[in-house]
């Protein structure tokens, strides 16, 4: 009897500590539940800033900037020139940006993308991916003109438009 009583209190015991063990790996999988959705929505709000972030250094990249003999009043601006070479020549620069597209709209209207007469849309690059989400900022494109052998600085308003993938 002494024997069926011990017996029963071992059983008993190993119950409750497969039972603690279940319990405890429930919470750690809640735990690493929670964390990994914390981890997602964190990625996407640091996606977010990056973007933020990229319209401001793009702004002021020299690739893209534009300079002139006031230097002073034209630092945020871009060369609209240099816009046109380089959405004529899109290349992968996957590599080296770390958005998804670019896109610079040149003042208001009807969107026509280049390379046509009269665009106002210069697609800069795109990584063709689907589910994208877009941040602007408004931009100043400048390009130097020439009339009647005086050369002057002809600027207008536009967008610069950067997506990341969602």
């Amino acid at each position: 009897m002494v024997t069926k009583k011990a017996q029963y209190r071992i059983q008993q015991m190993v119950f409750m500590i497969v039972a603690l063990l279940f319990f405890f790996i429930l919470v750690g999988i809640f735990i690493v539940g929670y964390q990994f959705r914390s981890v997602k929505v964190n990625f996407a709000d640091l996606q977010k800033e990056q973007a933020i972030s990229f319209l401001d250094v793009m702004r002021s990249m020299p690739e893209f900037g534009y300079s002139s003999q006031d230097s002073s009043s034209k630092d945020l601006c871009l060369d609209l020139d240099k816009i046109e070479v380089i959405s004529s020549r899109i290349s992968n620069f996957s590599d080296l940006l770390p958005v998804a597209s670019i896109e610079v709209i040149k003042g208001g209207g009807t969107r026509i993308t280049c390379p046509k007469e009269n665009c106002n849309s210069y697609l800069i690059y795109n990584a063709q991916q689907d589910d994208i989400e877009k941040y602007e900022t408004s931009i100043c494109l400048c390009r130097k003109l020439s009339e009647n052998s005086y050369a002057y600085d002809r600027c207008d308003m536009g967008k610069l438009i950067v997506g990341v993938k969602k």
